[in-house]
């Protein structure tokens, strides 16, 4: 076991316990430093025995025919090690050749070796119990079965390493060079951990790369389980990764700064037992919190919707993670508040308002759920003040007529639109109210055990009539504000002429300009900020 100091960017320092036995992930994405820390703990705490894969790797061979001389193969393992331990190593190699040769060595010199040790021992009449009968090359074999990867390895009459592929009937059989990016990487993967030494220290830098997820994850559980005598640290932006590793440690990996070029600081937060601290999530969400800061929002939608491109521009340093449903928005939440063990993260969703009755609103408030002041984004992205903002900033390259005039317009094509759907837009008013009113109104389980009977029920007619009412109430005072906010106008057919009335070729270009102006207008972004429903103030709490 060995301890890690990591300087974090508030000033501390967080320390981490490697053991054999045990898996350390360090996830982040492109930039965050990852790599450079892990780089670095190699540099510390590596020895010659120590085993350190870049991520920078080359994977291809130059010669059909891999092979050392004895003492060439000690001075090319000297140089790979010397060359691992450098400033540059994370990034550069200046023994390529040798880096990817020696590992291919080594793997046919231990087999070799074994075969003759087996061979010697029967000559002084061991017991076959004591006999090495498989290798490190029928190992590897395994592997490869295992990760769905068609080849076999073997040594011919000339004491060359093959592979024989058995995609092909009969398999064929060729030199390593021959074989794909993939299946390079995963034998030199396999070479560099099956024959490290005892107890050491495997460091592997993106161990996915030239490979496909569902195969490295496979080859890394069953390198790690052949090779828990080794305690290994890998880097990876594959964060599905760890869910395949019971009790693993993962460090998440956020930011970095550099001084002088180099990196001593980073942002990071450390999940010990990750499976046991994040018990109770479903991998999705455990997903999540694994590439995200330490504030963290749920929104309705893709990741490619109008919510998250709006909540990136109007929260700074918050991860903002698209559900499909406002339920699973609902579920991450609920689900990260109420597991203690998750405390670094602060857990915050915006749903749609859909005509949710005020108690169902106040309940998801108090759990940190906000929905809309709104029917929903769309409700935002083409209010009647956003639609102004963005004709006052396009009216020198969009406009041929005045603002005001162009205004009008549009109010009048909201009208006639609305006016149009009215009856529509009411009924899915209604709708929306009557599940609210249902949802708010089941039976708890205490409702259950005292008895009796539950009913309710509703005069739609009623209900229709006095919506209709209201509705034609707004349009007769031309409240298109009201209007906006209320009702779901994505099922008007108003959102392209929009976007064309302001001089876009069609939505997509007009929603673009409502972030750029929420972005750079102060006056509009805090309108928008109080239409979230009280979540502009959860990130303060």
């Amino acid at each position: 076991m060995f301890t890690y100091e990591i300087q974090k960017i508030d000033g501390t320092s967080s320390s981490i316990n490697i053991l054999c036995g045990e898996v350390t992930f360090f996830v982040g994405g492109n930039g965050s430093g990852k790599s450079s820390l892990i780089n670095q703990m190699y540099r510390q705490h590596g020895n010659q025995d120590s085993v350190y894969i870049a991520a920078h790797r080359k994977n291809t061979f130059n010669n059909d025919i891999i092979d050392f001389s004895n003492s060439d193969y000690k001075s090319a393992k000297e140089r790979v090690f010397h060359d691992s331990k450098s400033t540059s190593s994370r990034y550069r190699s200046s023994w390529e050749n040798d880096t990817v040769n020696v590992p291919i060595v080594t793997l046919k010199n231990k087999s070799i070796a074994h075969a003759v040790e087996s061979i010697n021992l029967l000559k002084k009449g061991e017991p076959v119990d004591n006999l090495i009968l498989r290798t490190e090359i029928d190992l590897v074999n395994d592997i490869f079965k295992n990760s769905g990867l068609e080849l076999e390895f073997f040594i011919d009459k000339d004491s060359n390493l093959m592979a024989q592929n058995f995609h092909y009937s009969p398999p064929r059989q060729y030199a390593l060079s021959k074989m794909s990016d993939g299946e390079k990487s995963a034998l030199i993967i396999c070479c560099q951990v099956l024959c490290a030494s005892n107890n050491t220290l495997i460091v592997l830098d993106e161990p996915e790369r030239h490979l496909h997820k569902k195969i490295v994850s496979h080859l890394l559980s069953n390198l790690i389980e052949l090779r828990r005598d080794c305690a290994f640290v890998i880097s990876t932006h594959e964060l599905t990764l760890p869910s395949f590793f019971k009790d693993s440690t993962v460090v998440s990996v956020r930011n970095c700064f550099y001084k002088d070029n180099n990196i001593i600081q980073w942002d990071i937060s450390v999940i010990n037992n990750y499976d046991e601290t994040l018990n109770g999530l479903d991998e999705q969400v455990k997903i999540d919190v694994l590439g995200a800061r330490n504030n963290m929002l749920f929104v309705e939608g893709v990741q490619s919707s109008l919510d998250s491109e709006l909540y990136t521009v109007l929260f700074e340093n918050v991860s903002v993670i698209s559900k499909e449903k406002c339920d699973l928005v609902e579920i991450a939440v609920k689900g990260l508040r109420n597991n203690s063990s998750a405390h670094w993260i602060n857990a915050v969703g915006i749903i749609d308002n859909d005509n949710k009755v005020q108690s169902q609103i106040e309940n998801l408030n108090s759990q940190f759920i906000f929905s809309l002041s709104v029917h929903s984004i769309e409700s935002i992205y083409y209010h009647p003040k956003i639609i102004r903002w963005v004709l006052e900033s396009v009216q020198e390259t969009n406009l041929t007529t005045p603002v005001n005039e162009c205004f009008e317009e549009i109010c009048n094509l909201i009208f006639n639109a609305l006016q149009d759907k009215k009856e529509h837009l009411c009924c899915r008013a209604i709708e929306k109210k009557v599940r609210a009113e249902i949802m708010s109104s089941i039976p708890t389980q205490r409702d259950i055990q005292n008895g009796g009977t539950y009913e309710k029920s509703f005069d739609f007619s009623s209900f229709l009539q006095e919506e209709i009412t209201y509705f034609e109430q707004l349009l007769q005072s031309r409240d298109y504000e009201l209007l906006m906010s209320r009702y779901p106008i994505r099922e008007t057919n108003l959102l392209t002429p929009i976007a064309k009335k302001c001089g876009f070729l069609d939505r997509k270009r007009y929603e673009m300009n409502v972030v750029r102006v929420i972005k750079n207008n102060a006056l509009a972004k805090e309108f928008v900020l109080s239409l979230l429903g009280g979540a502009e103030n959860a990130f303060s709490r």
